[in-house]
């Protein structure tokens, strides 16, 4: 089982060269302005100051009782993807087949690659193992549109698989395993654990029930041993049902394992990605994104070669519309906005309860301060009802789905 590495990817030397052009997404707000710096490292801040007593704990034999605080100060959480991917762990990307599930994982796959934030959240980077199982030819395509809409190689730490592959054959997983730490022990330190992206789980699974339990479980078995092995994150893709509110097609086995899951969807209005489920996060988080046709040049009848790379769009088709907000949300919103200032406005921006509370006060046009009063706990309990906050004591967190809603209340305004 080999490595290859995507400038040895097969150039489709059929194909006339084209001219590379730099892609450039439009402005969204509310993005990070640092966005295009790489993230080497981060992790979730400490809820305490720690302690400086030892992480030793009694062994009794086999086992090791450690108390739950001592546990605590020692497994703090750390992403891949901040918010919606581990670092270790099984991940899961359905959807339907046409949705854009593969160009939105090549997209990741290179942020994560390079260590740039993807769709606004922050990224670790890490070495990275695309397991192309199926539709070499278009992937290959991925790739060079991927290219000429970034304007520079494909990132050294992305590497592609073509060869066949079993979840159920241990001899795969070993050998895949073997050559994944192989590689990954050549690299500079300082990275992530390694990324491993399976797709698609059908393929990867071939002449299996993915209905029954024993077929899924064995799957599921193979996915873990390769993530104990390389001790990272494995992604995979995989199809929806023909029912997509019931989730991925197959055994309900494979949702609950799973540590992290996205549907990736398209209706009507457009193309877009919903977190279904994130062990350690919040759920339901969402955006939107579109394909942009890319020119790759001629084949040998003159006939157009394209493909496509993925662009993000600030509406999503999930969204509600701020004009189907109350009065007293729209100032929840407006206020919160005011709170944080435009230039720390991002996913999971953080702000003081009370700074929030005194702005909502001064904007609030009822008469008695019991009436403010009021209206700014309902207002908080429907913000967090709604997921649009979290709260932590003092410190109100606002969420993906909380930061597209002001943003359609500043168009709306802006418009008005």
């Amino acid at each position: 089982m080999s490595l290859i590495p995507l400038t040895a990817f097969p150039r489709f030397s059929s194909v006339a060269p084209a001219p590379r052009v730099n892609f450039q997404p439009p402005p969204l707000m509310g993005r990070a302005r640092d966005e295009n710096k790489p993230v080497t490292c981060f992790r979730v801040q400490p809820v305490r100051t720690w302690s400086g007593r030892s992480a030793e704990a009694p062994r009794f034999g086999k086992f090791q009782l450690r108390s739950a605080s001592l546990f605590a100060d020692a497994l703090p959480i750390a992403w891949t993807v901040k918010g919606l991917f581990p670092e270790r762990g099984l991940g899961l990307v359905y959807g339907a087949p046409g949705a854009g599930k593969s160009f939105l994982m090549l997209d990741v796959a290179c942020a994560i690659a390079q260590g740039n934030n993807w769709l606004g959240r922050k990224t670790r980077r890490a070495p990275v193992v695309y397991l192309c199982l199926e539709g070499e030819r278009g992937f290959a395509q991925r790739i060079l549109a991927w290219e000429h809409a970034n304007g520079k190689r494909a990132p050294e730490l992305l590497m592609v698989i073509a060869d066949s592959f079993h979840l159920h054959n241990s001899d795969d997983t070993v050998a895949l395993s073997q050559a994944i730490v192989r590689w990954v022990k050549t690299l500079p330190s300082g990275l992530a654990c390694p990324v491993v992206i399976v797709d698609t789980l059908n393929r990867a699974m071939p002449g299996c029930e993915e209905n029954g339990s024993a077929d899924m479980g064995r799957s599921l078995e193979g996915c873990a041993v390769l993530q104990k092995a390389t001790g990272g994150l494995v992604l995979l893709v995989h199809h929806s049902g023909k029912d997509t509110d019931k989730g991925p097609r197959g055994h309900s086995s494979l949702q609950a394992a799973a540590d992290a899951s996205i549907f990736v969807g398209r209706n009507a209005k457009g193309r877009f990605w919903e977190s279904k489920k994130v062990k350690d996060g919040t759920d339901d988080i969402h955006g939107a994104f579109d394909l942009i046709q890319v020119s790759l040049g001629q084949d040998d009848d003159g006939d157009p070669v394209t493909s496509c790379v993925i662009q993000e769009l600030e509406t999503c088709p999930l969204e509600k519309e701020a004009t189907g907000l109350s009065a007293p949300l729209k100032l929840a919103l407006s206020t919160l906005r005011d709170a944080v200032g435009p230039m720390g406005l991002s996913v999971d921006a953080q702000l003081d309860l009370g700074s929030w509370r005194s702005l909502f006060y001064t904007a609030c046009p009822a008469s008695s301060d019991s009436g403010k009063r009021n209206a700014f706990v309902r207002a908080r309990k429907d913000l967090l009802e709604a997921g649009f906050i979290v709260e932590s004591g003092q410190a109100i967190t606002i969420t993906a789905t909380g930061l597209a809603q002001i943003n359609s209340l500043a168009k709306e305004d802006a418009t008005s």
